[in-house]
């Protein structure tokens, strides 16, 4: 019986030690990544419940166009607008309710929180802390958003702009230079210059696979690859050749991409991401380019869907 007993042990013992031995011997993952890359966050979660909160409270009240006190998350002077068009100028008294369109005008503008239903412009210069609009959007140059910037429509960004938390737009979201961000959603998201390689009617020819990476990757020429890689290391790509990847990729280090790059899922960093040529995602999906430390982009850049960052993020 004693013998069993040691049998049945050693048994355990070796079983015990058996994945390890075959992840050594195999240097790759068995399943998929241990993250879960789809960010479904509503990307409309502060401009929808903002929109909500204060219609609500403007149909309790009863007042169609004049100043008023109403509860909203706290007590707050509301003022009502018209269906056409109207001007602030050096507001800082009153929430916003817009029922056409709306422009903002000068420097130093500061209103409250806005929901115009219309579409809106905000000249060079002005600032407002948050604004849900069911129209196009447009910011000017040196426009400073404190809290979030929601559109059922395009936005369009000028340079030197600060967009606080975040900017989320239905439609095509276009940044300027210098621009600071930390959220962004779009369909898509792009900086200037951009223009799309993507052939869809060209079926996919899958030269290589690559899975799990335990060091530095770099890529110097064309290449296709066809799965969700994992990079221990940091992520290169430096080539104008095409390079494909048809996957997702999670990186422990830094990414750094220049060049012709299509990467039809997400990207992940636990540091830092610099793109310049590249296009994240297909129309019609979502997909994301999250990083810990600081997200860069240059030009030639669009990305289907998310991009976010704990830290920095900065267009140039």
């Amino acid at each position: 019986m004693i013998i069993v007993y040691c049998v049945v042990f050693i048994a355990l013992l070796v079983l015990a030690f058996v994945p390890g031995v075959r992840e050594l011997n195999e240097r790759e993952d068995a399943g998929e990544l241990y993250i879960n890359m789809d960010y479904s966050k509503d990307p409309h979660f502060f401009g929808d419940s903002f929109r909500r909160i204060l219609t609500d409270a403007v149909e309790k009240s009863g007042v169609d166009q004049t100043i008023s006190e109403m509860k909203l998350s706290r007590k707050e002077d509301v003022l009502i607008t018209g269906t056409y068009s109207y001007v602030v100028v050096n507001s800082e008294q009153h929430v916003l309710l817009c029922r056409g369109n709306l422009d903002i005008e000068g420097p130093n503008t500061r209103n409250k929180e806005a929901y115009v239903m219309g579409s809106a412009k905000m000249a060079d210069g002005s600032a407002i802390t948050a604004m849900a609009v069911d129209g196009n959007l447009k910011l000017g140059k040196d426009v400073n958003v404190v809290r979030w910037l929601d559109s059922r429509g395009e936005v369009s960004i000028g340079d030197n702009c600060d967009l606080g938390v975040s900017v989320a737009g239905n439609g095509k979201v276009l940044l300027g230079k210098d621009c600071k961000f930390m959220r962004l959603f779009g369909s898509p998201v792009s900086t200037r210059g951009f223009v799309s390689h993507m052939d869809l009617s060209r079926p996919v020819k899958k030269q290589q696979k690559y899975k799990h990476i335990l060091g530095n990757f770099k890529i110097t020429r064309g290449i296709i690859l066809d799965q969700d890689m994992k990079i221990e290391g940091d992520f290169v790509i430096l080539t104008e050749e095409r390079v494909e990847i048809h996957g997702s990729v999670f990186v422990e280090g830094s990414v750094r991409i220049d060049g012709n790059v299509l990467i039809t899922g997400n990207v992940f960093s636990q540091q830092t991401v610099h793109l310049r040529g590249v296009e994240v995602g297909e129309p019609g999906g979502i997909k994301s380019v999250i990083s810990k430390k600081e997200i860069v982009l240059f030009p030639d850049v669009v990305v289907h869907g998310y991009i976010l960052t704990d830290g920095r993020g900065l267009t140039v």
